[in-house]
C-alpha cells in the first residue's frame, strides 16, 4: 500500500519534450511466509519514499490519446520491518534498512481516463547492530541481508 504526492514540472510546452516529476510518499509492505515452523520471520515495511529522479516521456500526442513511457528512481527511507528486527529468538535484533526502487511504465490515456502498465525492481538492504547476539538475549545472529522484489503493475485511473 502506498499513497505519494507528485509535482510534475513541464520543461517546455511541446508535446514531445519530457516532463520530470517529483514525488515523496508513504508506503506499507507485508511479506509473509506459510509454514510451520517459520524459516524467516515475516516482514512489514513502512517506509518513507522519496522520488529523487522520474521522466516520462511522450511517445504519441493526439488530441484525445496519448502515450507516455516513464522511468523512476527512488530512494526508500524505512522506519521498521516488523518481527525480523524482533530481539529474541524469532528475529534477528534492530537493524539500519534502507531500500532504492527502479521502474518503468507504458501510459495510455484517453480523454481523462488512463491505463498504465509498469515494471519495478525494489531492493532493501540491512544491517543489523548484532547487540541482542551479543549480549546472549537468544535472537539469531546476522550481519546484514539483501531482499530483493521484481513485480508488474497494473493501474487504471481518472484524471482531473
Amino acid at each position: 500500500l502506498e499513497g505519494d504526492l507528485r509535482y510534475r514540472w513541464q520543461l517546455w510546452d511541446h508535446p514531445y519534450v519530457s516532463d520530470l516529476v517529483f514525488s515523496v510518499g508513504l508506503g506499507l509492505m507485508r511479506f509473509e511466509i506459510d509454514a510451520d515452523p517459520l524459516p524467516l520471520p515475516n516482514i512489514r515495511y513502512s517506509y518513507l519514499r522519496l522520488g529523487l529522479l522520474a521522466v516520462e516521456q511522450p511517445l504519441y500526442v493526439g488530441q484525445r490519446l496519448s502515450v507516455v513511457f516513464g522511468g523512476q528512481l527512488a530512494y526508500l527511507i524505512v522506519f521498521g520491518a516488523g518481527e525480523i528486527e524482533a530481539s529474541d529468538s524469532s528475529g534477528f535484533g534492530a537493524a539500519d534498512i534502507g531500500g532504492v526502487d527502479l521502474g518503468a511504465s507504458l501510459r495510455v490515456s484517453y480523454a481523462s481516463f488512463y491505463a498504465s502498465l509498469g515494471l519495478s525492481y525494489r531492493r532493501f538492504f540491512y544491517t543489523f547492530d548484532r547487540l541482542c547476539a551479543i549480549e546472549g538475549q537468544g535472537c539469531a545472529e546476522a550481519g546484514g541481508a539483501l531482499e530483493e522484489i521484481t513485480d508488474v503493475t497494473v493501474l487504471f485511473g481518472y484524471r482531473m
